[in-house]
């Protein structure tokens, strides 16, 4: 939640559609369109970026075949953890895109990098945003299908989810990289609409509860509390 929470901060309150009626550190510098390298909200998202990435690393380092025939694990569990790394590898991307959307030439640290006090080179946005492509392309099929009426995947990444964020990285490669990537936009922005699975939310408000909601409409849900609402279902 703190790096969701810290993303909405960059995004929206640096424009107008959401105002801050309270003044916590530098938080109105967002507002004020004067923030700089010492603002302590940006260093704080930047670190939750590079958090998320190292403990899926780290993961991602302890679950190889190798790792895993060494443990002697069960067959069951490796089908399983191999989906895990698909949905690991999904958060790394989606992590390494917060950071290309906002700060582009940022490290490049991976799992097969040395753990402790390795400094990852930097890294540029035509790189991040090829690795970024190639991660959420080789992991797709690896995803489960999405399906919102299966409790069990409340809060997982599905295919729907790496589609998304396809869709989202293409939409915005002229930004990011200088070409037009439109159609590939659409493309994968079809693939979910497709699904017949997902629609949208009539009553705008309930986007916005702090409660959770298990809705045909949200491709990736955060967990963030143990009370559940059922909306939209009558």
């Amino acid at each position: 939640m703190d790096s969701i929470l810290g993303f909405w901060y960059h995004q929206e309150l640096t424009t107008d559609e959401a105002v801050i009626g309270w003044n916590d550190q530098t938080i109105q510098e967002l507002h004020a369109q004067t923030w700089g390298p010492s603002d302590g909200f940006t260093y704080a998202f930047f670190s939750r970026i590079f958090y998320q990435i190292s403990v899926a690393n780290e993961y991602l380092r302890q679950t190889t075949d190798q790792k895993l025939e060494d443990r002697n694990t069960a067959s069951d569990l490796k089908s399983l953890i191999k989906t895990y790394r698909a949905e690991t590898r999904f958060l790394r991307a989606l992590s390494y895109w917060h950071a290309l959307d906002l700060f582009r030439n940022v490290p490049l640290g991976l799992e097969a990098d040395p753990v402790g006090t390795y400094v990852a080179r930097q890294t540029n946005a035509q790189e991040l945003f090829a690795f970024i492509e190639k991660e959420l392309l080789e992991i797709e099929n690896d995803l489960l299908d999405p399906n919102p009426n299966n409790p069990t995947l409340y809060g997982r990444a599905t295919k729907a989810a790496a589609w998304t964020l396809l869709s989202k990285l293409y939409l915005n490669a002229e930004v990011y990289v200088g070409q037009n990537k439109f159609a590939n936009a659409q493309q994968y922005a079809e693939k979910v609409i497709n699904t017949n699975v997902y629609s949208l939310e009539p009553t705008y408000a309930n986007l916005f509860y702090q409660i959770i909601i298990i809705p045909k409409k949200s491709f990736f849900l955060l967990i963030s509390t143990v009370l559940e609402l059922k909306l939209g279902e009558a």
